[in-house]
């Protein structure tokens, strides 16, 4: 019975392909729940045709009807169903004059971005960083790094030289990428933008301590010690202060970090509250979001700077 009831469909639809509006008509009006259908309305007519599955499609398909038994069948595909909103879409002004714009298609890929002083060379906010790569040149918009949207300084096909002095800039892995004037874009790339320790007129580190504490029972000291940030500091970048003993200092004399405090607020003077630390002098170091600031060395190599005394 099964292939008889097939058969007999299968033959139906093959004699009449094509749903006529009566047919759609005198169904709809027999079925109270299709009574709004529009159907029949439609500028094309539903066209069936038989659909090829496979065993495994069939499957799948029945393995959805959860307890049912599979029963003898085959698929056929209606087309085409045009599905439109109720909603008026607003009418606008006639067009007066139209315009044609063309740009040449070229795909910006950025290979590499490095510090301008070298390739090896670390990206510190105040410097500038060079773009490399290929079909760069074009209308520039901006150049982004991670928030910040800055113009570039030189523009080239292969290489772009972007300063990093903008006010919104954050230290730490930001993406590079280049925003072109008819809305293309290159690909991110990756660059870690360094912090550094501001200094005064003087050209002396912007770095307190204040406020120092002798413990009495083993003579370590406790302090607060201020550090003033460029780029600024959001309030949920992590920040550690790392603190070394100046050298030549003894291979068994202790290092320091700590947690800076909370903030509510971008800023840039972050504030540490040390404790425990031994008096003497120490080599200073900021990481911002796993980027640090950098040391000075003398005319040895040695690390002479920032520095401080607890």
């Amino acid at each position: 019975e099964p292939q008889r009831v097939l058969g007999s469909v299968a033959r139906s639809l093959h004699d009449q392909p094509v749903l006529s509006r009566n047919v759609i008509e005198s169904t709809i009006s027999s079925i109270g729940f299709l009574t709004n259908s529009n159907l029949a309305e439609e500028f094309e007519l539903i066209k069936l045709m038989p659909l090829s599955l496979s065993l495994e499609e069939l499957s799948k398909l029945w393995s959805v009807f959860f307890q049912t038994p599979y029963t003898l069948s085959m698929a056929y595909l209606a087309t085409t169903v045009l599905i439109e909103s109720d909603r008026s879409p607003q009418r606008p002004l006639p067009v007066r004059r139209r315009n044609i714009t063309v740009f040449p298609f070229q795909n910006a890929l950025i290979d590499k971005v490095v510090a301008a002083t070298g390739d090896n060379d670390p990206v510190v906010f105040g410097g500038s960083l060079l773009i490399r790569g290929e079909r760069l040149a074009g209308e520039i918009q901006v150049i982004r790094v991670g928030e910040a949207e800055i113009t570039p300084d030189n523009v080239g096909n292969k290489e772009i030289a972007v300063p990093l002095a903008a006010a919104d800039l954050r230290a730490g892995v930001q993406g590079v990428q280049i925003i072109y004037a008819n809305s293309a874009v290159s690909n991110v790339s990756p660059v870690v933008l360094r912090p550094a320790i501001s200094k005064d007129v003087g050209d002396n580190y912007a770095i307190d301590v204040t406020g120092v504490v002798v413990d009495p029972e083993d003579a370590t000291h406790s302090a607060t010690i201020t550090v003033q940030l460029a780029p600024t500091v959001g309030p949920r970048q992590r920040v550690v202060l790392y603190l070394n003993p100046l050298p030549p200092a003894v291979e068994s004399a202790p290092a320091y970090s700590f947690l800076a405090d909370e903030r509510v607020a971008d800023v840039d003077t972050v504030n540490f509250s040390v404790a425990g630390v031994e008096p003497g002098d120490y080599l200073v170091r900021v990481q911002v979001a796993g980027a640090e600031t950098l040391l000075e060395t003398d005319g040895t190599g040695t690390y002479s700077a920032p520095q401080i005394t607890v």
